[in-house]
């Protein structure tokens, strides 16, 4: 829907922000389901997962009811503009064949081997961050929770800022590998710091982790608009 209603330059701005929203719920579950979680073991709970859980239920549901919301606002708009025949038509005339994605340039295929190996690393780490800084830092869950704040919140701010540089001056191959050598520098950070250390150190490489999401997604995800016909 937004490569549909933001074209050109104005892209990877318009993904931005849509992106940082997204961070920010990131940003507000990291921060309240341990606190959540470490509320309901310290009250004596029997079932301390089923709050933080339900509280996740609710959230999915809400997002569901929007994404109706979207659907009928995105109708609504193409029958005001006398779209809705022409699509329709053209969905008629349109056949889709699996044999389609012979046609795909190879610069997507790079684009998914690429995504599907970054991503895959990102959110393996970022699943396990709260349990790798307090097993190898002796910080906090509580606090390891807020810590992760620093990749949701470098990234909702910074987003849409390179959406713009990304819209205006272009060079986004050169700029995606720069975004994932701040992601490989990270990660060599946290295996050569020591467990004694500080407990402020481990924010540094947290710091280039967020600065790594928040460059990423505004360079990628125009991508594949741009490469797919």
């Amino acid at each position: 829907m937004i490569s549909q209603w933001f074209k050109d330059k104005e892209l990877a701005l318009a993904l931005g922000l849509n992106i940082t929203i997204s961070r920010l719920g990131s940003s507000i579950n990291s921060a309240l389901t341990p606190y959540i979680f470490e509320h309901q073991v310290n009250s004596g709970s029997s079932h301390p997962f089923f709050l933080p859980t339900f509280i996740g239920l609710i959230a999915c549901i809400l997002s569901w009811v929007a994404g109706l919301g979207m659907c009928y606002m995105d109708k609504e708009s193409d029958r005001r503009e006398g779209k809705l025949d022409d699509i329709i038509e053209k969905d008629e005339s349109e056949q889709i064949n699996l044999k389609d994605i012979f046609k795909f340039d190879i610069k997507l295929w790079i684009l998914v081997v690429t995504c599907t190996l970054i991503y895959g690393s990102f959110f393996a780490f970022n699943g396990n961050a709260n349990d790798i800084l307090h097993n190898m830092y002796n910080i906090p869950t509580g606090i390891a929770g807020v810590y992760l704040l620093v990749i949701y919140l470098s990234a909702s701010i910074v987003t849409p800022m390179f959406g713009l540089v990304v819209d205006k001056y272009g060079r986004r191959v050169l700029l995606m590998i720069l975004s994932i050598t701040l992601f490989l520098i990270a990660l060599v950070v946290f295996c050569i710091i020591p467990s004694d250390c500080n407990q402020i150190i481990p924010l540094i490489p947290l710091i280039l982790i967020g600065l790594f999401y928040a460059t990423y997604a505004a360079i990628f995800w125009p991508c594949i608009p741009l490469v797919v016909d």
